[in-house]
């Protein structure tokens, strides 16, 4: 699957860049022919895919079947001790994102609308494929929201943009210890048979299930889940509405040079130790769609983390214009020495009007902020959500939908084994030293 997701990358970048060069009248003959090359070698991987595809899926169905034929009413809880454990966060996985960005076109007719929808889902389908459980279910929601945006607004084009992502953070259960009653009713309730039969009230039968080798009490096992490991995906998707200023919407070398910069803003911020897509890159993406004329539409979606659009810091910004000292002179009411009382007036008259000033200024750089705010929120909700997701998946104590799972098998002769080690240690913490049981009989003596 890996390679073939990676040889259809490979083509569609390489459609936009022959596209761009078609635009510049660059002859792309002797090109063509080796994407044909390419091609069949997405062919070739996407057959060798689909067929072991539809082996697996067939097994995983019999599976399923057997699932439906559980009794889950004869389950027993847990045989961990869950008040001695504490969920410990550990590096114990590795980061990595994935990140693919395409342009969708709008071609106004319902068959092609139909053919977009289809298109976005089979891509983010594609690109969330390591959370499996959550792929079709956030395919489907992104086609929907497309849908929406079709049925509401004239559009140009989407751009879509991806993310599937590992945490390297995993939550472990430690120190794993058994509640040895809950895990002898378990492993009964589980494999319990006439001749094999955890009993604490039989502790020779304990000793002699203890010191198997092999055999049920050994090989059968109970299935513990001690810690589990994270992902989560991210879909963001910028709805260009057509507008009278371009009715067109934008040319195929616009489109490919718009994805390029994308793309290749996020290559170099990762080159460099950063996250996310270098911010001149962004600004220059945002300003091409501006000058276009585009009204922006974003819809975003997010799986397995919190992120949130950074508002702008308000505070900080009164903070610098305002800059009052600690003590104001008392100018204004009564003249200084040597001026009259019309002077001290005109002085006062004056630090108003400097006050007034400020607090004018301030108020026009509040203004001015919340409309470059408000005009630049569709594009700047987005990029920013994008930065905080990747933001949020580094983090020590991120969380996101399990992906795989840390477990440890127990088996009978284990149980057994610690159930007779803890009778014996609670009957040496309850029965007196030698000692003491020496000293205290009748015939002790003491030397002198």
């Amino acid at each position: 699957m890996e390679r073939m997701h990676s040889l259809m990358s490979m083509r569609r970048s390489l459609s936009m860049t022959l596209s761009e060069m078609m635009s510049m009248g660059i002859d792309v003959t002797a090109l063509e022919s080796r994407l044909e090359e390419l091609n069949h070698a997405i062919a070739q991987a996407a057959s060798d895919y689909i067929s072991k595809r539809l082996d697996n899926d067939a097994a995983i169905q019999v599976e399923r079947d057997r699932l439906l034929e559980i009794d889950l009413s004869g389950l027993s809880e847990s045989p961990l001790d869950l008040s001695q454990c504490q969920v410990e966060r550990k590096p114990l996985a590795s980061d990595s994102v994935q990140i693919d960005i395409q342009y969708f076109k709008h071609l106004g007719t319902e068959g092609a609308a139909g053919a977009v929808r289809s298109r976005v889902e089979q891509m983010v389908r594609e690109n969330t494929a390591g959370q499996p459980q959550q792929a079709s279910k956030l395919a489907g929601q992104a086609g929907a929201l497309v849908a929406q945006q079709q049925d509401s607004h004239d559009l140009v084009g989407t751009l879509v943009i991806t993310a599937n992502a590992t945490h390297r953070q995993v939550a472990m259960l430690q120190p794993v210890k058994l509640d040895l009653q809950k895990a002898m009713d378990a492993w009964n309730a589980s494999f319990a048979s006439a001749t094999l039969r955890l009993n604490p009230a039989d502790p020779v039968g304990l000793i002699k299930v203890a010191s198997q080798t092999r055999g049920d009490a050994v090989d059968k096992n109970l299935t513990l889940l001690t810690g589990v490991a994270y992902g989560s995906s991210f879909v963001g998707m910028i709805h260009l509405v057509r507008s009278k200023m371009s009715p067109s919407g934008l040319s195929d070398a616009e489109i490919a040079a718009m994805v390029e910069r994308l793309r290749v803003g996020t290559l170099i911020n990762s080159e460099s130790g950063g996250i996310g897509t270098e911010q001149s890159v962004l600004d220059e993406v945002r300003q091409m769609i501006s000058d276009q004329g585009f009204t922006a539409h974003v819809s975003i979606l997010v799986n397995g983390a919190l992120t949130t659009p950074a508002a702008k810091n308000v505070e900080a910004l009164v903070d610098r214009t305002i800059k009052v000292p600690p003590r104001m002179p008392f100018v204004g009411v009564f003249p200084m020495p040597g001026e009259t009382f019309s002077q001290g007036a005109r002085a006062g008259q004056t630090v108003a009007q400097v006050e007034a000033g400020k607090v004018s200024g301030l108020v026009s750089a509040l203004g001015s902020m919340d409309k470059a705010h408000d005009a630049g929120i569709d594009l700047s909700t987005l990029f920013t959500a994008f930065d905080n997701y990747l933001t949020a998946i580094a983090s020590a104590d991120s969380v996101g939908t399990p992906i795989g799972f840390y477990v440890k098998r127990i088996n009978a002769a284990q149980i057994a084994r610690e159930w007779l080690e803890a009778t014996e240690a609670r009957r040496r913490a309850t029965e007196p030293p030698v000692a003491q049981t020496a000293a205290a009989s009748p015939g002790a003596t003491s030397k002198k």
